[in-house]
């Protein structure tokens, strides 16, 4: 396997004369030249900031977590919500949910006005 440098890697020459490289939307993993995950101590000795990619990492990790769990009670609310729709719209005219007619233009509405002057701003 190679480095995929189209899906957006940063690469590093370690002072071995070999690059480590990492992709930028999964901070952290770091390969070798021939595709393999290599040794974190190998990619400090690149030159990343192992320290940094780890917490980045944790970060994204921790927010997939949080994700999954606000997904899940957002399809909860959302449940709710969608009944309470229902009986908003079945109370409304027998269920008929036409839209209001809309608002007339500002001057439309000044021309109808009794004793409006017309022509004028």
């Amino acid at each position: 396997m190679q480095i995929d440098l189209d899906r957006g890697a940063t690469q590093r020459k370690h002072p071995g004369g070999f690059f480590v490289s990492m992709y930028k939307d999964d901070p952290g993993i770091y390969y070798g030249e021939d595709g393999a995950v290599c040794d974190v101590a190998l990619a400090e000795g690149a030159g990343f900031p192992v320290q940094a990619h780890y917490k980045e990492r944790r970060r994204r990790e921790l927010m997939a977590k949080y994700k999954v769990k606000i997904d899940r009670m957002m399809t909860q609310e959302m449940a709710s919500v969608d009944k309470e729709i229902e009986k908003e719209l079945a109370a409304m005219d027998g269920g008929a949910t036409e839209a209001p007619a809309p608002a007339p233009a500002p001057e439309e509405a000044a021309a109808e006005e009794p004793g409006a002057r017309r022509g004028r701003k």
